[in-house]
């Protein structure tokens, strides 16, 4: 049975204004940590953080509910990790949809494989739990706020936050943890952080159409051509998401819907539904698959997105966020009590370590999904060795599994 999402939506964020209305209403001057963003990295951080007995303030520069260009998939790993967590009682409540299957649309004759329990939820629902869950557990949240770098001391990070009213407020962290995404600016100003732009970047762009009944339910419905790929998911509420990643010269020659409609033009499965997506209302992103040198500072780590983004193509993004966040706690945590570089140094080694297996295979994948003709032989290869599709899920889907050794 579908959800009515109004309904559902309205009484957590309902639960969400009134649990932010108990909590003073002025920022503090001071904290222990300073969470910039409140995505799936940055408030699961912020309420595992608070948990630990840390003071957290946590800030959004958007309003809730709000929209997020995503593919709405939480793969085996988010889950697991969530269940391992405090959050397992709000993910048990959440009226997610279980998802076991992944279709491939390559041609004419779809690919389909099993996948580890997953989970299709909409990014409004989910980000607005995950923040609801750390107002339970003590942290501060301030949402239509922005928050910018301003400098760093011996003892603190002095953070400008602005409101959307205009006014100004300036905070002093132990330590400043940066979740802003891929198009964050919290630390904007510092050199040090700048992104390097990969080569072959793409465009995404995003979606939700009314139901889809051609999408079905419980399975991820991946349409593949060598100049983008489009993901389709029912939601908890019967609705269709629409996630795309799309070369952003296919976008200037054919416009948004035009290049949609091209994508899934090579399927004929979507023939009943492909117009109905071309014109709906897509939003777009920035260059999507990008990096950070640095993704510590002085009394700062930077999660999740922001420190990095690859092209997912299962929707293993969300799972990287949470595994980002569950990495760094303990090191956030020894930040508070004393801060030391070699925490940083800690972070940067194990960021780059944190699924160096599921990055490989991203990355091949997505080059390999610039060539058609490796796409054609990758098609043939799957459909005659299934297994080997039953190895790469198994490892993009793990389950986090504590902290690298050195």
């Amino acid at each position: 049975m579908m959800i009515e999402r109004p309904d559902y939506e309205a009484r957590l964020n309902a639960d969400l204004s009134a649990a932010q209305q108990r909590q003073e209403s002025r920022v503090p001057e001071r904290c222990d940590v300073l969470v910039a963003g409140a995505g799936p990295a940055g408030a699961f951080l912020a309420a595992e953080l608070a948990k630990a007995g840390a003071s957290v303030v946590l800030c959004e520069k958007s309003q809730f509910p709000r929209h997020k260009i995503c593919g709405c998939c939480l793969g085996f790993a988010a889950v697991s990790i969530l269940r391992d967590s405090g959050a397992s009682e709000i993910l048990n409540q959440l009226p997610s949809v279980p998802l076991n299957r992944v279709k491939f649309f390559f041609g004419q004759t779809p690919l389909s494989f099993s996948l580890p329990d997953g989970r299709a939820l909409s990014r409004s629902v989910l980000d607005s739990a995950l923040v609801f869950y750390g107002l339970q557990q003590g942290v501060s949240f301030y949402q239509n706020t922005t928050a910018r770098l301003q400098s760093v001391s011996n003892d603190f990070a002095t953070i400008q936050l602005s409101g959307h009213d205009g006014a100004l407020n300036y905070l002093k962290a132990r330590i400043l943890v940066v979740a802003d995404g891929i198009a964050g600016s919290v630390v904007s100003d510092f050199s040090r952080f700048e992104f390097e732009i990969l080569s072959h970047s793409r465009i995404g762009i995003g979606c939700v159409m009314e139901s889809c009944d051609a999408v079905e339910q419980g399975t991820i419905n991946m349409y593949y051509d060598a100049r983008g790929y489009l993901g389709a998911v029912r939601l908890e509420d019967g609705r269709t998401n629409l996630a795309a990643a799309v070369d952003a010269e296919l976008l200037k020659q054919l416009g948004v819907g035009g290049a949609v409609d091209h994508i899934l033009s090579l399927s004929p499965s979507t023939e009943r539904w492909r117009s109905t997506a071309a014109a709906q209302h897509w939003r777009g992103t920035v260059a999507l698959s990008r990096k950070r040198k640095h993704v510590w500072g002085e009394r700062i780590f930077v999660v999740g997105d922001a420190g990095g983004y690859l092209e997912p193509f299962t929707g293993e993004g969300m799972s990287a966020a949470l595994a980002s966040a569950k990495l760094v706690l303990p090191l956030v945590l020894d930040a508070v009590n004393e801060w030391s570089p070699p925490l940083g140094h800690r972070w940067q080694t194990l960021h780059r370590s944190r699924g160096t297996s599921d990055r490989f295979i991203c990355r091949v994948v997505t080059s390999m999904l610039h060539n058609p003709r490796m796409v054609s032989v990758a098609a043939r290869v799957l459909q005659s060795y299934p297994a080997i599709w039953t190895q790469l899920a198994s490892l993009v889907n793990k389950p986090y599994c504590g902290e690298v050794k050195q």
